[in-house]
């Protein structure tokens, strides 16, 4: 109320005083009296005219009206010259009142606005809370119930495949080739259906099998997957800078490695060798990070669908025409994020895609591929 005084009374009461009288209003519910307000017009105080002082209760404090006649009120020579200054100081007193009264309501009003406001919003986040809450719940069920799904079909689509396998062995040769096209249908199949097992385990584990960090050779990482993943891709050109050692989970980080590199590969056109880039670099937003990009020349990812490609399930548009679950990439992510890193895509200079996590560095010293010469560094 005192800096609404400042502001508002002096001005105020300067209009309905003018030059007849200066005027204080001062705060003496403390010890010591402040001035609150004041209006002092440029004329001279009249010293032989007596003061007009009124006490009255302000809003929060008590308060004095000090009202002080100067020259410009009336002649000294008028009898009624003092009930004059007293319908001034009156007036005064009204307004004041009046001020304080709109003040007070204001504010009051104002405080139960945010009293509101802030009980509307404390609503708010306890419904969000609890959709939160309910949300988690029902992943937690979902991720159980696919984790205990593909355990449980692990043991049976064992048994078709090693029938398959027996009867391949045993039989081939008195096989038609109708019933040998059956026959490599059920194992193509049986693959599809390994694989998408293999993803919800990996998937429904991701968030809590427990850590095992250690510091990991990214380029003898790197080498054994691609060594693994020449078999079935001969042609593939992948191209290993120099990497650094990192912190983290072997096995799992191996997982984002083999997601993303099997990925650059499935992903390639028809009659198209592959070719993959595997590069890394610090951090920009973090020196204590390594990020590594894995860039392929495939078919590439929708600007619009970038943003969604992490999601479980989610097959970005053009790759409805080769194998896979749509569970991979969501893979990658968890995995990341439980190492306190991040994972992004962005489309690649002169087509295809480019794939980049970050994990933290350790203090060991950056080792080139078997590919590159050591002169390169």
């Amino acid at each position: 109320m005192t800096f609404r005084g400042r502001d508002f009374l002096g001005p105020a009461v300067g209009i309905i005083g003018g030059d007849q009288v200066s005027v204080r209003f001062v705060d003496t519910s403390g010890e010591v009296p402040v001035t609150v307000a004041r209006w002092k017009p440029d004329v001279r105080l009249d010293g032989a005219m007596e003061s007009w002082t009124v006490d009255f209760p302000a809003p929060v404090d008590q308060w004095r009206l000090v009202v002080l006649p100067t020259v410009g009120l009336l002649p000294a020579t008028e009898a009624w010259l003092a009930p004059g200054a007293a319908a001034i100081g009156s007036v005064i007193t009204v307004l004041l009142a009046a001020l304080t009264a709109t003040v007070v309501t204001s504010r009051d009003r104002a405080l139960r606005r945010v009293d509101e406001a802030t009980a509307d919003l404390r609503d708010d986040i306890l419904q969000r809370e609890a959709v939160e809450q309910q949300l988690r719940r029902r992943e937690e069920e979902l991720v159980g119930f696919a984790g205990v799904v593909a355990h449980d079909l692990r043991s049976p689509l064992s048994n078709v495949v090693g029938y398959a396998e027996m009867i391949g062995l045993v039989d081939d040769d008195n096989l038609t080739s109708k019933q040998q096209g059956y026959l490599g249908k059920v194992r193509t199949s049986a693959g599809r259906m390994q694989e998408l097992i293999d993803d919800l385990l990996a998937y429904a584990t991701a968030d809590n099998t427990t850590l095992r960090i250690s510091e990991i050779d990214m380029v003898e990482l790197v080498e054994s997957i691609v060594a693994e993943r020449r078999v079935s891709a001969p042609d593939a050109t992948i191209d290993c800078e120099p990497l650094p050692s990192v912190q983290g989970d072997p096995s799992q980080i191996r997982q984002v490695l083999d997601n993303l590199i099997g990925n650059a590969i499935k992903y390639t056109p028809e009659n198209q060798a592959a070719t993959i880039t595997i590069t890394a670099a610090d951090d920009a937003a973090d020196p204590d990070l390594c990020r590594i990009d894995v860039a392929d020349r495939g078919i590439g990812i929708p600007e619009s669908q970038l943003a969604e490609v992490f999601n479980a399930f989610t097959r970005a548009e053009g790759s409805e025409h080769y194998p896979g679950t749509g569970l991979g990439l969501a893979i990658v992510q968890r995995i990341v994020e439980r190492h306190n890193g991040t994972v992004g895509v962005t489309q690649n200079t002169g087509g295809g895609t480019r794939f980049w996590f970050t994990l933290p560095k350790t203090t060991a010293s950056v080792r080139v591929p078997k590919n590159e010469p050591e002169e390169d560094l």
